[in-house]
């Protein structure tokens, strides 16, 4: 069976609905830079006071970690945005990775919310509330990105040796008598051949 020229990921009879290469890794590249940057911030802000000229203050890369994950998060809310017409509503209809797909929308929305009360909501409570969420669900968000991506590389995997044993196991008709006469000679040059070489013997 001759294999279609499909291109990565885009299988025949199947929306074409993942991920192209460069997307992934923007989207970890993305997730890894929020991780980092909030764990971070996180670890200086309750584990590290430097010496200041009026006593223990807080460390110097704390304010460039919040301003970097700032400008991530923001280039994160709009790739969001992005994904959802052609990569979130197309699977969620088709019931594609509903658990950790849905885990990870959820995680991202509840994000994004808690991140705008940190930044605007006055009331202190609120907005020490608000970072307990914002860093337990980020934790918890950087596992679900990761789960819903290793489910999607198994199907996928799955799926193309499953192509590869259907391709390798079937032989369309033409393909079998294609090499049939290319394995053996027409008769009439066999036939030419058994009395070329029959004709030295006569002659002897």
């Amino acid at each position: 069976m001759t294999r279609l020229n499909v291109p990565r990921r885009v299988y025949p009879g199947h929306v074409p609905i993942r991920l192209g290469k460069w997307q992934e890794r923007l989207v970890y590249i993305l997730g890894l830079g929020l991780l980092l940057s909030g764990a971070g911030w996180l670890l200086l802000e309750h584990g590290v006071r430097v010496e200041g000229e009026f006593g223990p203050t807080h460390h110097w890369a704390q304010a460039w970690l919040l301003k970097a994950h700032g400008v991530l998060a923001m280039f994160a809310v709009w790739g969001f945005g992005v994904l959802w017409s052609f990569h979130i509503r197309p699977a969620w209809r088709l019931r594609r990775h509903r658990n950790s797909g849905g885990l990870l929308f959820a995680s991202v929305s509840l994000l994004s919310i808690s991140g705008l009360l940190l930044y605007y909501a006055g009331n202190e409570t609120l907005r020490g509330l608000s970072s307990l969420v914002h860093w337990i669900i980020g934790f918890a968000g950087s596992i679900a990105l990761i789960v819903h991506g290793l489910l999607i590389a198994r199907r996928g995997r799955s799926r193309h040796d499953s192509d590869d044993h259907a391709s390798g196991g079937s032989q369309s008709p033409a393909s079998s008598s294609s090499k049939a006469e290319r394995g053996s000679p027409p008769a009439s040059l066999s036939t030419a051949r058994t009395v070329s070489a029959e004709k030295p013997r006569l002659a002897r």
